[in-house]
């Protein structure tokens, strides 16, 4: 009996060390395409390149509502996110860059009026922390 206790807490506690921290969207107006989250440690990549992030999820809005769990340790890191609303998994964007879907990236206040800074977009994400971001229409 004690033996299954302390399998299960070493279980719980392995278990808090995988999702350290989640992800909460707000401002979603379409309920039917899919949300890709993309987590950035550098520069590299930033704010759209899914092969440059060091973790990326594609949700249902309702997921991406009630929270992404973000399997990270604790760290500086900048979150870019986009609506897939004609479902090519990529962001589409006008010629001069500005995106023709809706899109969020972490650290933004209000709507970016250009595309976003990768040390501005950065947050210490600390253990047990949820962060929101908002989903700003093209």
């Amino acid at each position: 009996m004690v033996r299954r206790i302390l399998i299960l807490s070493a279980v719980l506690i392995l278990s808090l060390d995988l999702f350290p921290f989640t992800i909460r969207v707000r401002g979603i107006e379409d309920r039917g395409a899919p949300i890709y989250l993309l987590v950035f440690a550098a520069e590299e990549g930033f704010p759209d390149d899914r092969e440059g992030g060091v973790f990326s999820y594609m949700a249902t809005p309702a997921e991406a509502e009630g929270g992404i769990e973000i399997p990270l340790e604790e760290g500086r890191y900048a979150v870019t996110l986009f609506q897939d609303i004609n479902g090519d998994s990529r962001l589409n964007k006008w010629f001069f860059g500005k995106p023709r879907e809706p899109y969020g990236v972490s650290g933004a206040r209000r709507r970016p009026l250009r595309s976003p800074n990768f040390e501005n977009s950065c947050i210490n994400f600390k253990s047990g922390k949820t962060f929101y971001i908002e989903l700003w229409q093209p």
